[in-house]
């Protein structure tokens, strides 16, 4: 569709750019009123033309543009997706940590009860093997007071020291493996 202009149309076009790429109406005007009819003609092709391409390219703007804003939608509902997921995800992590704390609560009863029932059986244990060797550290006291009193008479009655020591030597041994 483009066709050649003249040399004058075209200095003549050249001319009214500048003049109104500067902003300046006027004399465009009076340039457009002065020229030629074949001039003009050619100016609307080159307006036809420039038009032509303008709409073309403003209607692959406009699709990009559609296209973007399908887009931003998109990214919109995904992201309030997102956010619904977040949401719904934060609610369930809350509820199984709320159960988790009410299992371990109920575990931490148990094992508190368990320690303490632990606990007096052992202070039972502990107990009996106390008063068993109170026992027999009576016994040992016993019997010590007993070898000391031998022994004081033993001084005096020799003929029965020396008799009695085999039995007073297997008691403090059997004493002494007891202890």
């Amino acid at each position: 569709m483009a066709t050649m202009l003249s040399p004058s149309a075209r200095a003549l076009l050249e001319e009214l750019e500048g003049e109104l790429s500067s902003g300046r109406n006027e004399k465009p005007r009076q340039v457009l009123r002065a020229m030629p009819t074949q001039v003009l003609s050619d100016i609307d092709q080159v307006f036809e033309e420039t038009r032509q391409r303008t709409e073309f390219k403003m209607s692959q703007v406009y699709q990009r543009t559609s296209i973007c804003d399908e887009r931003i939608k998109g990214i919109g509902e995904s992201r309030h997706r997102l956010l619904h997921e977040q949401q719904q995800v934060a609610n369930e992590l809350s509820a199984n940590v709320e159960q988790l704390r009410e299992a371990l609560a109920h575990q931490e009863r148990l094992l508190h009860q368990q320690l303490a029932d632990l606990v007096r059986l052992k202070e039972g244990q502990l107990d009996d093997q106390h008063n068993d060797m109170e026992r027999r550290r009576n016994r040992l006291v016993d019997m010590y007071r007993e070898s000391e009193e031998y022994m004081r008479d033993g001084a005096s009655h020799k003929y029965e020291f020396i008799q009695r020591a085999h039995e007073m030597e297997s008691k403090m041994d059997a004493h002494i493996a007891l202890g």
